[in-house]
């Protein structure tokens, strides 16, 4: 990143943090700032997990391009069962932080009587998290399959359209048929396709309609796009 900021000039006017990541000796690599040229720290990375915290983690995995680059998946852990309002009021548990503690399936000693809101009807089951995976610019590779494996969303890289496969084998990038082909594998629920050729500016719909042969729930990704995950 610091030699990117000498030849391209790159500024910021706000604080940043940069992390970095070291595949060979699997760690990650924090720069304060651009101008920084040595390390402000260094983490070990385990099982490919960049970030994680209480709700989600982030993992990552290299593929193959004409330069190193690396694919991302966003991973919630999982999410604590749909609340019961009624249930609670039935119980004559008040509107108050004691609902907190019931959602995040905690039992609760009330009246002197301890209420386990799962027993209860209260909260339902645990519930799986949801799953992102972004590809980047990538040709197609086991690698990718894994990672995003039962993903709700992939947003892969469809460069070209199925008539120039050979062109994109060649600059190792991905056809919107590879990323169809690669949906199909992983079992995601949706396909978002992008990194369209700027050849396609005019109609993309060659890709699209190739792609959905294969994958039927694709759509083409736009700027703004706003998809809401339940």
């Amino acid at each position: 990143m610091y030699l990117h900021k000498k030849i391209l000039g790159l500024k910021a006017n706000y604080p940043i943090t940069i992390f970095e990541i070291d595949d060979k000796d699997n760690k990650l690599i924090e720069y304060r700032g651009l101008s920084s040229e040595t390390p402000k720290n260094e983490i070990k990375i385990e099982d490919n997990i960049i970030f994680e915290n209480k709700q989600y983690l982030v993992k990552y995995t290299l593929v193959e391009h004409s330069i190193v680059t690396y694919a991302y998946a966003f991973v919630e852990k999982p999410r604590n069962g749909k609340f019961n309002p009624e249930k609670a009021r039935e119980l004559g548990v008040p509107e108050s932080r004691l609902w907190k503690e019931l959602q995040d399936g905690s039992k609760i000693k009330f009246n002197g009587k301890t209420i386990d809101p799962l027993k209860e009807g209260i909260v339902g089951p645990k519930r799986p998290g949801r799953k992102i995976t972004y590809s980047g610019d990538m040709m197609p590779c086991e690698s990718f399959i894994d990672l995003g494996k039962d993903s709700d969303i992939l947003i892969h890289e469809a460069t070209y359209a199925s008539d120039l496969a050979e062109i994109a084998k060649k600059k190792k990038h991905s056809t919107s048929v590879d990323a169809a082909n690669n949906a199909k594998k992983m079992n995601v629920k949706q396909l978002l396709l992008t990194h369209i050729s700027s050849r396609y500016q005019e109609d993309a719909s060659k890709l699209l309609e190739d792609a959905k042969k294969i994958f039927p729930n694709t759509i083409l990704a736009r700027d703004l796009l706003r998809i809401t995950l339940k």
